[in-house]
Parts: structure tokens; C-alpha cells; sequence
């Protein structure tokens, strides 16, 4: 299974679900180590509780890695060394959320033109308008990712604005 994540990769690039099953992946065979040598230890006493902990120092680090971010990073950075920025599926790229905009707007001048305006549309549309103003005066719904996306359109909202008018 690990060959074939690795092979689409590869081949496909990164994609969110990629991410999360090797981390998964990695997990398992974690506890599978942790299984045999505490079974060989102790008779398997305190295994349980050692893939509960695993689970969550997994959940946790998986939330401190930003998935999001390193797709778009690995994606971008593969498809401009191997000077295939026509290819990327940037459709994608663009909908996988507020962790991914730093990402993106640091990479959006490698980019070709046509897909610069999509990148721009696309963040103006999710993260440059006005949002509801019972939805900005909640702090129910307020997340720190968003609200940085938020933030990192509305200071480049000249540049993207101009790029999102464009017809390509």
C-alpha cells in the first residue's frame, strides 16, 4: 500500500487524501511495532493505552502540519521545477481551504497566467468578500486560519483584484 501511495504521488501528485493515508499508514505500523514489543515485554499490558496516545499525538501532529499547505507547497514546487505549471490541477488546489492561501500567494507568480487568474478568482471569491456581519460578529464562527486568509487576500487585494479581472 505504501509502494502504491508513494507510485500516485508520484505520478498523480500530492493530494490531501494522500497525506492523511500515510500518516495513517505510518500510525499503523507504529502501533504494529509497539504491539510486538510490548506483547513480547510484557504480555501485551499497556499496549491499549500506548495506541491511544499514538492516535492522538497523531491527530495532533497531523493538525500542526498543515496538510493543506504542504500539498500545495510539494504540488507547485514539483510543477514549476519540472517546468510543468500548465498541468497542475490548480482547481484543487485552490478549494482546499484557508490553510492553503499563504501557500498559493507565495507561489502565485510562478504560475502561468491563466491559472494566476483562476488562483485570484478563486481567493476573492472565498476570502475577499464581505462576509455576513451576523458571521464576523460571532466568535462562534470564527477560525484563525480563515481569518489569516482574510487578511493575506485583503493586503494583496490590488494585485488580485487586477488578475482576477483579466479574461483569459
Amino acid at each position: 500500500a505504501a509502494q502504491r501511495l508513494y507510485l500516485y504521488s508520484e505520478t498523480f501528485g500530492l493530494t490531501l487524501s494522500r497525506v492523511l493515508a500515510a500518516a495513517i499508514m505510518l500510525w499503523l505500523a507504529g502501533n504494529l511495532v509497539s504491539f510486538i514489543v510490548t506483547l513480547l515485554r510484557s504480555g501485551g499490558a499497556g499496549f491499549a493505552f500506548g495506541m491511544i496516545v499514538s492516535g492522538i499525538a497523531t491527530v495532533i501532529l497531523m493538525g500542526l502540519a498543515n496538510p493543506a499547505a504542504i500539498v500545495v507547497r510539494v504540488n507547485l514546487n514539483n510543477a514549476i521545477e519540472s517546468s510543468q505549471e500548465e498541468t497542475i490541477d490548480i482547481r484543487y488546489l485552490t478549494r482546499l481551504g484557508a490553510d492553503a492561501v499563504p501557500a498559493l500567494l507565495e507561489r502565485i507568480h510562478h504560475l502561468p497566467a491563466n491559472q494566476q487568474c483562476i488562483v485570484a478568482n478563486e481567493l476573492i471569491t472565498r476570502y475577499g468578500g464581505e462576509r455576513n456581519e451576523d458571521d464576523k460578529n460571532d466568535w462562534r464562527t470564527w477560525n484563525a486560519s480563515r481569518s489569516r486568509a482574510e487578511a493575506l487576500v485583503a493586503q494583496h487585494y490590488k494585485e488580485r483584484g487586477n488578475l482576477a479581472g483579466q479574461r483569459v
